[in-house]
């Protein structure tokens, strides 16, 4: 009898504990909160994701950082829920409290939300630029090489360096990098593409109207079946000046750790280049080249023995390519197919869960 006792103690204990951690009305942490928030949308509970992020609106300060990620949970559920005038409130709201806010990366959230954000900071704070948000360009496909590289389209690689870079700068730096639909739109409006690589003015526009300090473009050249050239050119879209110059070169040949190299020092050469910047135009320490370099550390120790990068790579962009075109039915294949080669990626993860609301399901 006595052994019976504890038993149930314990089992009433732990069904408390799991209320107290799951319930969304009881009291937990910031922290807690928001990510049981986002996890409430991916479910479709749009009212769990007021009803848990209410206590960070009221009570936490209203720049601090989960009160901001608590208004872009409650504006993707508003948006969701049909409800655009509240939605608007919220991002109003969210900007009022730090005007260098951002739905960034751009992957963790619905396309429709990334875009009432824009239309409502373009109206409150229009070219609002600030010194820690960045945006990337197109890379031009300028390889030489016509052979048959595995069966690989060379221009594959354009959405790819993009995707690439935007990725990396978010993923391991404080930057704020805007959303790749937000840039390629507006690319688009102003045929930057017309002046081709050695256009930086268009670069000055583009970037001043996305709110960006820098904007990042560049080139590739493959070369042949082994060798490819990329160039980046930074450019501080405040002043026009170009900032920074970047090429590496190398081998390729497929092999993805060589791929990694190439990719790693054209951007770590960019996050210095940002970090003196911020540095003289701020006049305060920057440590986005430190953030990069532990960034590849770690990735390069939990990717070692994968040789599936190249392949997930140019998925990804032909992943890219379809959303472009609206063809969101097989870009979701698409971002499936980019699982199977890297169940790992983040940013496929979240397109598998996003592109079903586009389709309405």
């Amino acid at each position: 009898m006595n052994s019976t006792i504890p038993r149930t103690v314990a089992g009433a204990a732990f069904l408390l504990l799991a209320f107290l951690l799951y319930s969304p009305g009881v009291s937990a942490g910031p922290e807690a909160r928001v990510s049981r928030a986002a996890e409430a949308f991916w479910a479709g509970e749009y009212a769990e994701v007021l009803e848990l992020t209410a206590p960070l609106i009221d009570g936490e300060p209203a720049a601090s950082p989960n009160a901001l990620e608590a208004r872009k949970w409650r504006a993707s559920a508003l948006v969701a829920m049909g409800d655009a005038a509240a939605a608007r409130e919220e991002v109003a709201r969210m900007l009022d409290a730090d005007r260098r806010a951002r739905f960034s990366p751009d992957y963790e959230y619905p396309p429709a939300v990334i875009e009432l954000f824009h239309t409502v900071r373009d109206s409150l704070y229009p070219g609002t630029m600030d010194i820690r948000t960045v945006a990337v360009g197109d890379f031009e496909n300028n390889s030489i090489y016509k052979g048959d590289f595995h069966k690989l389209d060379f221009d594959l690689f354009r959405g790819a360096f993009q995707h690439l870079i935007m990725y990396d700068l978010s993923r391991a730096t404080s930057l704020e990098v805007v959303d790749r639909q937000r840039v390629n739109q507006l690319l688009g409006e102003i045929e930057m593409n017309q002046g081709g690589f050695a256009d930086p003015k268009a670069a000055v526009k583009a970037g001043r109207f996305l709110g960006a300090h820098c904007f990042i473009y560049g080139q590739y050249m493959i070369i042949s079946g082994k060798e490819v050239i990329i160039t980046a050119r930074v450019v501080h879209t405040a002043t026009g000046k170009i900032l920074s110059v970047h090429q590496v070169e190398g081998e390729f040949g497929g092999d993805p750790r060589r791929f990694l190299d190439l990719e790693k020092k054209l951007v770590l050469e960019i996050a210095e280049s940002i970090d003196s910047l911020i540095v003289d135009v701020a006049g305060e320490p920057s440590g986005i080249a430190r953030e990069m370099a532990l960034f590849f550390e770690e990735r390069s120790a939990s990717r070692e023995a994968w040789n599936g990068y190249v392949e997930s790579t140019l998925a990804v962009s032909e992943a890219l390519a379809l959303e472009d075109r609206k063809d969101y039915r097989a870009a979701l294949e698409k971002w499936k197919e980019v699982l199977s080669l890297d169940p790992g990626n983040e940013v496929a993860s979240r397109k598998v869960r996003i592109i079903p609301l586009l389709l309405g399901g």
